[in-house]
């Protein structure tokens, strides 16, 4: 190797290494951040405490605060409640100034709210649940009704969110009026390669792929993979395998909305749950899996024309 060609990799080598220096101080000071103690920081709507969750309940440990927001007025109705994919958080049912979003769409004659599911969305500090597996994320949901007082409610369910709400029926049915799986997981079979196996140990390498890019690229702070972790680590922490027996037994009313376009649960999913699910309503639209984004306002008619038969 030429002299000139050995200084030009020595200097590479220096700036990879000074890089490595800043990125590592940068992520240190971001999870410093993360482990600051659990406080009911206020960004956009509201928070609440719930306790830690096990698939099983509440388990002893910190308060984890949620935000949420609400929407509508109380009119004697059970409200609907919006839950989130994976990763996301309330406000993608947030509206902008000329559209409303999902959340306010669905607020007809009755009310609606979105909440961060633990350890997901806006919440700060972030403080890690027990687990992040969609059986425990039903059972926070459930705490959080209790927690506002809402005895029954009508569940929508988008993407992950599916699953919350699948399992929140089979947890306490007689709080569930209905469901709504909004291009929605459920059976292990069609996800992905439809092998347990296979698809965990996918969300495996991913997760640790975060960790590794995190800290060998230098990116000076400047690349964040937290949300796509926990995203992943709410995939690995699920067992989908249950869910087509509680589809099976399910007697909770269930609109299953799916578009034709949707290219990360397959439309052909949608048809094998509604097979599966005995009082389910099939629709498909023309659009994907973003129409909470992107048809929102026709996402609330579908919606609302189906919970109004379930009151």
């Amino acid at each position: 190797m030429s002299r000139k060609r050995f200084l030009l990799w020595f200097i590479v080598a220096i700036m990879y290494a000074l890089g490595l220096v800043v990125t590592k101080k940068a992520v240190d000071a971001d999870q410093k951040r993360d482990r600051q103690p659990a406080a009911p920081l206020v960004d956009a709507g509201r928070a609440i405490a719930l306790p830690p969750m096990s698939d099983d309940g509440p388990v002893n440990g910190e308060a984890l605060f949620q935000q949420y927001r609400g929407w509508g007025e109380d009119s004697g109705r059970p409200p609907v409640i919006l839950l989130h994919g994976s990763p996301g958080g309330f406000d993608n049912f947030d509206g902008s100034r000329s559209r409303p979003g999902l959340g306010e769409s669905c607020a007809d004659g009755r009310q609606s709210f979105a909440l961060d599911l633990p350890g997901m969305g806006r919440t700060k500090p972030w403080h890690d649940p027990p687990t992040w597996s969609s059986r425990s994320h039903a059972h926070a949901v459930l705490a959080f009704m209790d927690a506002i007082g809402i005895d029954r409610a009508h569940i929508v369910g988008w993407s992950n969110g599916g699953a919350v709400a699948l399992n929140m029926a089979d947890i306490d049915a007689d709080c569930v009026a209905s469901i709504v799986m909004l291009g929605s997981v459920g059976a292990q079979e069609v996800e992905g390669s439809g092998s347990y196996w296979f698809e965990h140990a996918k969300y495996e390498v991913g997760i640790a792929a975060t960790y590794v890019a995190e800290r060998l690229l230098p990116h000076f702070g400047l690349l964040d993979l937290r949300d796509l972790r926990r995203g992943l680590r709410n995939f690995d922490d699920t067992d989908q395998r249950p869910l087509s027996g509680i589809m099976r037994s399910l007697r909770t009313p269930t609109l299953i909305l799916h578009g034709r376009d949707d290219f990360l649960v397959a439309d052909w999913a949608a048809e094998y749950h509604h097979e599966l699910i005995p009082t389910s309503t099939l629709v498909m639209t023309e659009h994907d899996h973003f129409m909470p984004f992107l048809a929102a306002e026709e996402t609330a008619e579908h919606i609302a024309a189906f919970v109004r038969r379930f009151d």
